[in-house]
């Protein structure tokens, strides 16, 4: 006997403009809704009783876009649909047009077992329930009319404009094609925000049954006759002895996606399991930012995927998980800056650094819930560390031997896979800036040396003198080091006549009476997961101290410094020469889609298995919303935040 696993929807598709106590309310309902399907399946109710209960509770509530809360037809009245199947028979039944039937959802059921049809609508459908009185509740249009509903079809039918849920229309602009310029408001937010959201449910009980069922209002101001994806079965509902599943979004899309059946499809003819399904079918049926889905498989598992900027949706398992939120997976940033920290680092040091670390995570932060893209983002906070001397970029980088700096940074754009990258830069105030103009305005992917400077200049990017760059603590770190011949590897103590790597303990360089690895300059780098779920990374450096002219480090390199994909974003710091050699940055995605490892096993792996000890470290974030940090040297700069309040910055 398996295990039971539920999951319920309010819909894709969230204004990023919520507000916060509207998001709660919806929450709540989720909870309630999942406490009534978990209190069912522990009394052993089928799978298929227990999706009836749950959206008939859904269906009662005026919150979402069914029942009671349904969206208005251009005429003013409600019409209707919902389907529900039952997967280990193949039974299902569906209904469109109601306009009098309290709860959709038993009415379909009523097709599915009282009738030799499997979808009924409108008059048709009105006047079998009225014969069989016994199973459905009948009431007056006006029960579902409900005050927000006839605000926004005022507003939608002076814009003339039908509502995709979370799209903001403007006044004179019709669905899709509605632009953001005067979005229409009520009670002083945009009219999006009220807009109603389909809900649905699917199901596996102990006994491996998987069932499924979608209810709706439709679009609001919506033709009259309209018939969208929740009555039509492998379109918005499908379940079969794989899976359970139900959709929601734009149901245009949807239907010519065929959506919930492919997810089943796919399982049988493809091979994949209930996870590696859902997000085939997500990126490779259906345009972007259209829909999402709910899905249980016979082997108790639960999955959510969809494109949108956000999904109401609730899930649970026997083993005691429980889930509720709306995000695309949530956002999370984190910073670095440097890995190897010098044990006698003075405390005022270390809070010098924190205090910059926090700053510029508020930084970010305040972009990401302006719902900028990880791209910008990454840019912006790596700009403001390059601004700042502390670390080891912009004005702050490292000095050649000649005394002069070599900066170089890279950007990556993960769900495309682009990315941009430059060294040896002398004059360009913020490298990882030019770094995203090679990505954009240039035909290659990385540039350097004069090469990259020439690029600069036609780009109009800021420029100043060299030395701009040039710090006092770096002059005298250069000179030190000259006199010991040593490059110094950030955190590595040189002694005179030692040379990097071999340096010992012994006759430690000092400069102002402390050891002159206190202030060697560290890399920075930063990277971003944003609410639709794209990851990007970023890093910039001005190399070693005392490097040979020409040297080029880990930094610019595209999986060894700087790597993101479609599943996670990287920055590496810390020896580069051994980063280089471990393509650090590309094998944390490399295990996570290999391997099959979460983000946080992928770090660990990686750190343990591909990096000589006491080499380096990174920071990662995932497309779920995961960070994570590793480092095998003596300490890290390093700091991170997500969108559930979560805020960290650390050194040890």
């Amino acid at each position: 006997m398996g295990a039971w696993a539920i999951a319920v929807h309010g819909s894709a598709g969230v204004d990023p403009n919520l507000p916060k106590e509207r998001q709660e309310e919806a929450k709540r309902l989720l909870t309630r809704c999942l406490d009534i399907g978990i209190s069912a399946l522990r009394s052993n109710l089928p799978a298929i009783d227990v999706v009836e209960l749950v959206v008939r509770e859904l269906e009662t509530d005026p919150l979402f876009n069914s029942g009671r809360g349904s969206a208005f037809t251009e005429n003013g009245t409600v019409e209707m649909e919902a389907s529900i199947i039952d997967g280990p028979k193949r039974q299902c039944g569906a209904i469109s047009g109601l306009t009098t039937v309290k709860n959709p959802v038993s009415l379909a059921r009523l097709v599915m077992e009282k009738s030799p049809h499997s979808y009924l609508a409108f008059s048709g459908a009105e006047e079998f329930s009225n014969t069989h009185v016994e199973g459905v509740e009948m009431v007056d249009n006006e029960y579902f009319i409900t005050e927000d509903n006839v605000g926004m079809l005022k507003l939608a039918k002076e814009a003339n404009s039908i509502l995709f849920d979370y799209r903001i229309p403007a006044v004179g602009t019709c669905g899709a094609s509605a632009t953001m310029d005067s979005p229409l408001q009520m009670n002083g937010l945009p009219i999006s925000v009220y807009a109603p959201e389909t809900v649905g449910w699917v199901v596996v009980d102990k006994q491996g049954r998987c069932a499924a069922a979608t209810s709706t209002g439709g679009l609001m101001n919506k033709m009259s006759g309209r018939i969208g994806d929740s009555p039509l079965i492998g379109l918005g509902t499908y379940a079969s002895e794989l899976c359970g599943v139900s959709c929601t979004g734009e149901g245009e899309a949807i239907i010519r996606n065929t959506l919930a059946r492919e997810v089943s499809a796919v399982m049988e003819y493809k091979g994949l399991n209930l996870h590696e399904a859902v997000d085939y079918v997500i990126k490779n049926r259906l345009d972007e930012g259209k829909a999402g889905l709910i899905a249980v498989s016979k082997d108790g598992e639960v999955a959510c995927g969809f494109n949108t900027t956000g999904m109401f949706r609730g899930c649970a398992t026997e083993d005691g998980f429980m889930e509720v939120g709306r995000e695309m997976g949530a956002w999370a940033i984190a910073v670095h800056g440097g890995a190897g920290v010098d044990p006698n680092l003075p405390k005022e040091r270390q809070e010098e650094a924190k205090r910059l670390l926090t700053r510029c995570l508020n930084i970010g932060i305040s972009a990401l819930r302006s719902n900028l893209p990880a791209i910008d983002v990454v840019e912006l906070v790596v700009r403001e560390l390059e601004t700042d001397p502390l670390f080891n970029s912009g004005r702050g980088s490292a000095l050649t031997e000649n005394g002069t700096v070599e900066m170089e940074a890279s950007i990556m754009d993960g769900p495309k896979r682009r990315c941009g990258a430059v060294s040896g830069l002398t004059t360009v105030k913020n490298p990882v800036s030019l770094a995203r103009l090679v990505m954009e305005k240039s035909p290659h992917s990385y540039l350097a040396f004069s090469g990259a400077e020439e690029f600069a200049k036609k780009q109009g990017v800021e420029m100043v003198d060299n030395e701009y760059f040039i710090t006092e603590d770096n002059v005298g770190m250069l000179k030190l080091a000259k006199e010991a011949n040593s490059i110094l590897f950030d955190y590595r103590i040189p002694t005179v006549g030692t040379c990097g790597a071999g340096a010992a303990m012994d006759s430690l360089l000092q400069m102002n009476g402390l050891p002159i690895s206190v202030y060697a300059p560290e890399t920075v780098g930063c990277v971003v997961v944003d609410k639709q779920g794209r990851c990007a990374a970023a890093t910039s450096t001005g190399g070693l101290m005392n490097k040979m002219s020409g040297r080029i480090g880990d930094s610019p390199l595209i999986g060894s410094g700087t790597y993101a994909s479609e599943l996670c974003g990287v920055s590496c710091t810390g020896e580069g020469e051994a980063i280089i050699r471990s393509t650090l940055a590309r094998e944390v995605s490399a295990v996570m889609e290999y391997k099959g490892l979460n983000l946080h096993e992928a770090v660990d792996y990686v750190i343990k298995n591909r990096l000589d000890e006491g080499k380096a470290g990174l920071i990662a974030v995932s497309k779920d919303g995961e960070v994570a940090c590793g480092f095998n040297t003596t300490g890290m700069f390093r700091g991170c935040a997500t969108e559930d309040g979560f805020m960290e910055v650390g050194v040890w």
